[in-house]
């Protein structure tokens, strides 16, 4: 796969959205994305100035999606990543300081992604009201983690840590404010806060039951992915009403 084809803009966002939600049918998953170099991760030792350098980073985020979605998270070494790029260590070395900053690189882009696809189901939703937003939401993220493999062999696979969950935290926030956004369409008189704590709660409980469902299966047990849905949809009836529409 080309760096190019890693890349991933709002548009395809909204495309991919479309494509997993309930009313317009199953989702085709898009090819898994790394960060673009014009818009390079926050930590970088010398953030690239230069065509060349960009896409020599690049090619190292390229290929540690590739190690962590065809050999697993313990395969991730800065060694084997400058290897499966075809560069010097030295090089790699240049960008980041050791294996948790390439980590940190890739989670917050496909973090953002992730973020971009509720978003985009929010967006659809307030163009015409789904008829399941819960659904629409779980399927819109299914489709996101079945075409970036190496996302959830990164979150999931036990290389998520403190220093990482606290370098994603704003971009989770981000995801509970497009969350916001559905509740506002389907229980508008609920109160801000009322909405804001069940979107909070909403996307913690969510990260647990869609880890499940893809640790039982690598393309998301659709049992546990409808149990998920039911369990979602009756905690936000329960917590703030039955939905105005």
């Amino acid at each position: 796969m080309l760096p190019s084809q890693l890349n991933m803009s709002s548009g395809s966002a909204l495309g991919e959205a479309a494509r997993a939600g309930s009313t317009t049918g199953r989702a085709a998953g898009a090819a898994a994305a790394v960060p673009r170099a014009s818009h390079p991760p926050r930590g970088l030792r010398n953030p690239p100035r230069q065509p060349r350098s960009r896409r020599r980073l690049e090619r190292l985020l390229a290929a540690a999606a590739e190690v962590l979605g065809a050999e697993g998270p313990q395969a991730l070494t800065t060694r084997r990543v400058a290897e499966t790029a075809g560069v010097p260590i030295g090089s790699l070395y240049r960008f980041f300081a050791d294996k948790h900053a390439i980590v940190e690189a890739l989670a917050l882009a496909w973090w953002r992604e992730l973020v971009e696809l509720v978003a985009a189901v929010a967006e659809l939703d307030e163009l015409e009201p789904l008829a399941d937003p819960v659904g629409a939401v779980i399927e819109a993220l299914s489709a996101g983690m079945r075409a970036r493999p190496a996302f959830l062999a990164l979150w999931y696979g036990g290389l998520r840590d403190e220093r990482l969950r606290d370098a994603t935290r704003p971009l989770r926030a981000q995801f509970a404010a497009a969350v916001q956004r559905i509740l506002a369409s389907h229980w508008p008189a609920a109160a801000d806060a009322e909405r804001a704590a069940a979107a909070e709660m909403a996307v913690l409980a969510g990260d647990g039951l869609l880890r499940e469902a893809f640790r039982a299966r690598p393309d998301g047990d659709p049992r546990l992915l409808g149990e998920a849905a039911l369990m979602l949809d009756s905690y936000l009836t329960a917590r703030l009403g039955e939905r105005a529409r």
